[in-house]
């Protein structure tokens, strides 16, 4: 089953069932939580699953790769000040309203039986809501384009292929065109120019020179200014409703059931997902991904699993891996454990949306050569 396939009928559900599900803080057992400074990009009340109460706070030991395991309390970790903007905010007023109306469903689940069907829809909304808000999201929104203008960079660096380049360029009919626009002559005498004998050559030579001194500048101010455009463009994600999104909708496609596990205390990474598919696990869906399921930890001992067919079982160790695998910087756990400390060298192993060899391929000089 294609994963990514749409149903707006799914989404609206999602919506009225979640604003259906808006609490007071007495149906809570504890008040709503408010937007202010203090912004969480991992939600504190699922931390809460994984914490020990001593002393009014909320306790929690924080395993990263190769440090020594630390404890700290819930309202310390997996936040910022003013990460979605200043206080009162859209995006924080957003994720702190849908906050409060779906907590009561993570409540739920933690006391349910094993096995418990939920309501697919409302737990499509939380997994897009827990994808997005992410600082994992964040940074690797900042880190593709930055890529990309580091590598274009650097060829530009070489006269040899910013002559290769300008040549692509100039073969294509619809440059050309382009070209022909912004200069005020048809195509038509461009071509012309160009296949005169020798144009072309000293066109690309002067021109690959131009190419250079232009952009190179104007990626270099890019490569500054596009860690604060891609949390600008973050933050409006966040402005929106989580249940209707692109995510939402094909995760509502995933049937969600509550696993209770007594053979293992789970944890809970930086990313707060597992996604498996059959390239393996990763901490948030792609579009071409075909996903088999997503774990949702939301205490030491519960997960809500989405899976295509229901039939999704994994063992605690199984899932602890995969949990551990998808952190980005740290995961958090109950206590403090020498096989934590042994899982902690599994951080960051699956934190990416792209691999290496994607990566490479797609900022390749052919593949540059072909845009």
């Amino acid at each position: 089953m294609a994963f990514g396939s749409q149903s707006p009928k799914g989404i609206a559900s999602a919506n009225a069932k979640c604003q259906r599900s808006t609490i007071d803080a007495k149906e809570a057992g504890s008040a709503p939580f408010m937007a202010g400074r203090r912004h969480h990009h991992i939600w504190q009340m699922l931390q809460r699953g994984f914490a020990s109460r001593e002393h009014g706070e909320h306790h929690v030991w924080v395993y990263r790769k190769d440090c020594a395991a630390k404890r700290t309390v819930t309202r310390k970790f997996g936040q910022d000040s003013y990460f979605y903007g200043p206080e009162g905010s859209a995006a924080d007023l957003n994720i702190t309203d849908f906050e409060n109306r779906v907590q009561s469903h993570i409540q739920d689940a933690r006391a349910a039986e094993d096995g418990t069907k939920v309501d697919s829809d409302i737990w499509a909304a939380i997994v897009s809501h827990l994808e997005m808000r992410s600082l994992f999201m964040r940074e690797i929104m900042s880190q593709i384009p930055e890529r990309f203008a580091k590598a274009i960079a650097g060829y530009l660096q070489s006269p040899e292929i910013r002559e290769q380049i300008m040549t692509a360029y100039l073969r294509n009919p619809e440059n050309v065109e382009t070209l022909a626009s912004e200069i005020g002559l048809p195509a038509e005498q461009i071509s012309l120019f160009l296949d005169a004998p020798g144009a072309l050559p000293a066109l690309i030579a002067g021109g690959a020179n131009d190419l250079a001194d232009n952009a190179l500048p104007f990626l270099s101010f890019l490569q500054e200014i596009l860690p604060k455009k891609m949390k600008q463009t973050h933050n409006q994600a966040l402005e929106r409703d989580f249940a209707f999104s692109e995510r939402a909708d094909s995760h509502a496609l995933l049937k969600y059931t509550v696993r209770q596990y007594d053979d293992g205390p789970l944890i809970l990474p930086d990313t707060t997902l597992a996604f498996f598919s059959r390239k393996g696990c990763r901490p948030t869906w792609r579009r071409d991904d075909r996903i088999d399921a997503v774990v949702v930890p939301i205490s030491t001992s519960t997960a809500v699993v989405g899976c295509v067919h229901g039939n999704f079982v994994r063992d605690a160790e199984t899932i602890r891996r995969a949990l551990a695998s998808c952190a980005y910087q740290a995961f958090l756990a109950k206590d403090l454990t020498e096989a934590n400390s042994r899982l902690s060298r599994r951080i960051s192993t699956n934190a990416r949306l792209y691999s290496d060899v994607e990566y490479r391929r797609a900022t390749s000089l052919e593949h540059f050569l072909k845009l």
